[in-house]
This record gives structure tokens, C-alpha cells and sequence, in this order.
């Protein structure tokens, strides 16, 4: 009996203490950031610049092409009437097309890849920014991705506050760059 009381009152001691703790409140907001993303008006504009860069590739790329295979060809049709000596300076100018090519393959890949991260990096510190705005209007201490949460009260959802954010700041950047001009 003694023992029993003994753990009644060192459990109300240890709850009492802890109490505080309990009543914390956290104020937490959702955000889904791949839908903020995909319409970023940043990221209409970066998707056909990168469409516009691979098209353009494409072109130079085809044309390349077309032009190592015209010469194969020529090779083809005047094989018999060439000298070895003549057939093989066609030839070294062949492959050195063709490593041309892929040359202005890689280097063009290399400068599409750092165009598409560098415009990413702009809309996503855009979006972090926003967030980190309306986190600390809202007084919010945790700020979690939408679709990583299995459950959430209603009214948690700050995706059309960010977005509203982030349109408000594109009109400003976009305004203060017509004054510019």
C-alpha cells in the first residue's frame, strides 16, 4: 500500500513537472511545394527558354548530321575513283566532323543542364522566401511539405498564400524592370 502511494505521488510529480511541456503549443503550416513549382510564373518562362535551347540544339545537331552523312555518301560514290592517300583525308575529315559533333553535343548538354539548374535554384529560393515570410507572419515554428503528411487539420494549407506571395513579387520584380528599361 505504502509502495503504491509511494508511485502515485512520484507519478503526479513527474506530470506536473511535464505539464508545460504539454500544453506547448506548435503552430505548423503545409505547403505543397511541387504545385507552387510547376505554376512559379518563373517556371512557364524558364520551360520554354529550356524547349526553346533544345530545339535550337536539335536543329544544329540534325544539320551536323546530315552533313557527315552526305559526305560518307560522297566517299561511297567516288571509293573506286580515289587514290588510298585521297580515300583516307576523306576520311580523317569524316571523323573529325564527327568528333566536332560530339563535342558541340557535350558542351551544349553541359550549358542546358547549368541553364535548368540555375533557373531552378532562382524558383526554389523564391519559394523557400515566401514560405519563410508568411512562416513568420503566421508565427509558425514548423512548415512541412504537403505531400509527405498523411493527415492534417483543415486550414493548415499555405500553398495559395505562397503563391499569392510569390505573384506579388514577380509583378514588383517585373515593374521594377520596365522601369529600368
Amino acid at each position: 500500500m505504502l509502495r503504491r502511494c509511494l508511485l502515485v505521488m512520484v507519478s503526479a510529480m513527474f506530470l506536473t513537472c511535464f505539464a508545460g511541456y504539454v500544453k506547448a503549443e506548435v503552430n505548423i503550416g503545409l505547403v505543397d511545394t511541387k504545385s507552387v513549382f510547376e505554376n512559379h510564373p518563373k517556371a512557364k518562362t524558364a520551360r520554354e527558354s529550356m524547349e526553346q535551347d533544345i530545339a535550337k540544339f536539335q536543329d544544329t545537331f540534325q544539320a551536323k548530321q546530315e552533313e557527315i552523312k552526305a559526305l560518307k555518301e560522297k566517299l561511297d560514290s567516288t571509293a573506286l575513283l580515289l587514290s588510298d592517300e585521297e580515300k583516307e583525308k576523306q576520311k580523317k575529315v569524316i571523323n573529325d566532323k564527327i568528333a566536332d559533333i560530339m563535342n558541340y553535343k557535350e558542351d551544349v548538354s553541359a550549358e542546358i543542364e547549368a541553364n535548368e539548374q540555375r533557373l531552378t535554384k532562382e524558383i526554389v529560393d523564391d519559394i523557400y522566401a515566401a514560405i519563410s515570410e508568411i512562416a513568420k507572419n503566421k508565427n509558425l515554428q514548423l512548415v512541412i511539405e504537403k505531400g509527405s503528411t498523411l493527415y492534417a487539420a483543415t486550414g493548415l494549407d499555405l500553398t495559395n498564400d505562397v503563391m499569392e506571395m510569390i505573384e506579388k513579387e514577380n509583378q514588383k520584380s517585373g515593374s521594377k524592370s520596365l522601369e529600368k528599361n
